[in-house]
């Protein structure tokens, strides 16, 4: 919503002169950038962006007005998303358009998803580590915050310590951060230790797939067997594990059998002892009336 500036002026000690301005909408300088990049598009690329952007932007669509609100509508070209819009001027080869951007990006207040270089420098106990991100798989604000809260997870690094630094467009994405030195040197010891490499399983997912250090590259794709050795160590170890309890259960089982079969057999001596020892007392009781007559 467009806010008023007053503005107070007078023309001497019985007059006021009030004027009024006002201010531009919030999306003023973003519709303008989009407006400029549209306006210095030849109309003949059209057909190449609809290729990449194939069942996105409809065949039937022929101009960059058209397309640019399409792209809009659909969100993929938003005041805090520049990523698509990026990826187009890149396809077209339009570095100065593509300048323009990151201009706008960088002077804006708010913090908004759009591609620019790493840094040459960086602060004293600090570091970059780049990361690199299959294509497709880094284009919003959610998947770079995705990303940041995997690396806390995975390393146990506070939040406010993952600084973006960079988001770099190839066939996928770099991604660089800022971090402290000393989580920097803890990430290399797990990097270098092929038995803590289970850690980055949860990148890998991310499309993650290479990680590089100050003077140090590393390979973290997840289908790699290094990545498994311990989880799979461990997985046999359940296995194993549970094979055991199954032996000794089925050992008990058949130690509980026998013991029920034996008081069977006991069950049956004592029920053939009890008749023995009535057809005893039958046959003594015939003696004795036998005797008296």
């Amino acid at each position: 919503m467009a806010e008023s500036i007053h503005c107070d002026s007078s023309n001497g000690p019985d007059s006021m002169v009030r004027s009024q301005f006002m201010q531009p909408p919030s999306d003023w300088a973003f519709n303008n950038l989009v407006a400029d990049i549209r306006q210095n598009l030849d109309a003949n690329d059209i057909e190449k962006i609809k290729l990449r952007f194939k069942g996105i932007i409809p065949e039937a669509v022929r101009s960059w007005e058209e397309a640019f609100h399409l792209l809009q509508v659909e969100r993929y070209i938003s005041a805090d998303n520049l990523i698509y819009l990026q990826i187009i001027l890149r396809a077209l080869d339009r570095s100065d358009l593509f300048e323009k951007t990151v201009v706008y990006a960088e002077s804006n207040k708010q913090r908004i998803l759009h591609f620019y270089p790493m840094p040459a420098t960086h602060p004293k106990g600090h570091n970059f580590v780049r990361i690199h991100v299959e294509g497709g798989r880094c284009l919003t604000g959610a998947d770079l915050q995705t990303i940041r809260n995997t690396i806390s997870g995975a390393f146990l690094i506070p939040m406010d310590d993952i600084m973006v630094a960079g988001i770099e467009e190839s066939n996928s994405v770099y991604l660089t951060f800022m971090l402290p030195d000393f989580f920097i040197e803890t990430l290399r010891k797990i990097l270098e230790n092929p038995r803590l490499r289970y850690i980055l399983k949860p990148l890998g997912l991310l499309g993650i797939n290479e990680i590089k250090l100050p003077c140090s590259t590393f390979n973290v794709e997840t289908e790699d067997e290094t990545l498994h050795t311990v989880e799979a160590t461990q997985s046999e170890n359940i296995i194993n594990g549970l094979k055991r309890q199954l032996q000794q259960k089925t050992y008990q089982l058949k130690e509980l059998e026998k013991e029920i079969l034996r008081i069977k057999r006991n069950k049956n001596k004592i029920s053939k002892g009890r008749k023995s020892i009535r057809l005893a007392m039958l046959r003594l009781s015939k003696n004795v009336r036998y005797q008296r007559e």
